[in-house]
């Protein structure tokens, strides 16, 4: 059976098709080398290229990623810790997660000019209300 030219990809249905095709690969993969890996590369490629421009992904706002970040790191301290009533999570990550917060507010209010010089370890000292 001749396989079909493998083209780049112009529509939502050329996309459907080059899913159903590859999907039998994950089922049944090649061996490397192999005639029919070079086509389930080939395949990845021109998915993973019309999924990139279909569906850009943006990079995160850096506050975001950061918040994100101690969230994380937070989220690991209480599972490594083996309980999560014998130890408490550091309070440091919760004021800097609000730090943040405080300082994102001040330049989406437009007032961050005066605060240009607010050292965020201070306000890491802060408390933190809920």
């Amino acid at each position: 059976m001749a396989k079909k030219m493998i083209r780049p990809l112009h529509s939502e249905a050329d996309y459907d098709v080059a899913l159903n095709e590859i999907e039998r690969y994950f089922e049944n993969e090649p061996k490397p080398g192999a005639p029919e890996a070079d086509r389930f590369d080939l395949l990845a490629l021109i998915i993973e290229d019309y999924e990139r421009k279909r569906w850009p992904i943006e990079p995160p706002d850096t506050i975001d990623a950061i918040r994100y970040r101690i969230t994380v790191t937070v989220h690991q301290t209480i599972v490594n810790s083996g309980s999560t009533t014998s130890r408490r999570p550091p309070a440091l990550a919760f004021r800097l997660a609000a730090a943040f917060d405080f300082h994102r507010q001040l330049v989406l209010d437009g007032t961050h000019a005066e605060y240009d010089r607010i050292d965020v370890l201070k306000l890491s000292q802060c408390s933190v209300r809920s």
